[in-house]
């Protein structure tokens, strides 16, 4: 049975989601209160296998996450660009590593800030690459930024796909908009940008603004005692038209 694992973000813990039950069996356990006691853990392993909620090795389509970056994001005063993973921030990139390398699942998509690339020299971008590597995956390394894919802001991303050496690698998908370019691309990784050949012949939609997104919202007024307020008017754009869409509507549109 394929099984997918979604690793997400959490203060305090890593949370496991499968296609085995629903989101009522939904479990994560606070690392506080498993980091001393052995027995706890043992508990929690064991119970999952029972329930099968633990996947074994070999049984995995997909693990996909996106580890904090909080030990490498420019708000960060107290950064560790010496050693970083000395730094407690960053030790979840190795544990999303080290859970690929047990696992060995067919798939593994990790997604990152930019700053992966940018700090201490892209320290940490070539620690997950050469992981995957070392692993005997395949792997490719993609920059891509979301107003390139019809959303009203810029927003790069660090994406790094892995595949085992009977899968085919996937390929990122070509811009769908053009762009009004922020911030900067990390040069020494800007062969990785998901971008097409200047020389290709390319249909671009026009890039995506600000009022695209809220021009159809009403004025907020000071004091305003309402937590929720109609439309003011219908949709004046195909993205405000979409972003109306029912969770039905959109899979319908896709």
């Amino acid at each position: 049975m394929a099984i997918q694992i979604r690793l997400e973000k959490m203060a305090y813990g890593l949370r496991f989601g499968g296609k085995k039950y629903d989101a009522s069996q939904d479990t994560w356990e606070p690392i506080d209160g498993l980091s001393y006691s052995y027995e706890c853990i043992k508990e929690f392993v064991q119970s999952g296998y029972r329930d099968s909620i633990l996947p074994l090795p070999g049984s995995v389509d997909l693990i996909c996450g996106g580890p904090p970056c909080q030990g490498v994001s420019g708000f960060n005063r107290f950064r560790k660009p010496d050693d970083p993973l000395t730094d407690e921030k960053n030790k979840q990139l190795v544990v999303f590593m080290d859970i690929v390398k047990y696992l060995r699942p067919k798939y593994v998509l990790m997604e990152n800030v930019v700053d992966i690339l940018k700090f201490a020299d892209g320290f940490l971008g070539h620690y997950a690459l050469s992981r995957l590597v070392s692993m005997n995956y395949q792997a490719r390394l993609g920059m891509m930024v979301a107003g390139c894919y019809g959303l009203p802001q810029f927003r790069m991303r660090a994406f790094i796909w892995g595949a085992l050496p009977s899968m085919v690698l996937p390929k990122f998908p070509l811009p769908t908009h053009d762009v009004i370019k922020r911030g900067l691309v990390p040069n020494a990784f800007l062969r990785c940008l998901v971008a097409y050949e200047e020389t290709a012949n390319k249909y671009l939609k026009k890039a995506l603004v600000l009022e695209d997104a809220i021009s159809d919202l009403q004025e907020v007024q000071n004091n305003q005692p309402n937590d929720v307020m109609e439309y003011g008017s219908d949709p004046k754009t195909e993205f405000q038209r979409y972003i109306r869409l029912s969770s039905k509507g959109v899979t319908r549109e896709l």
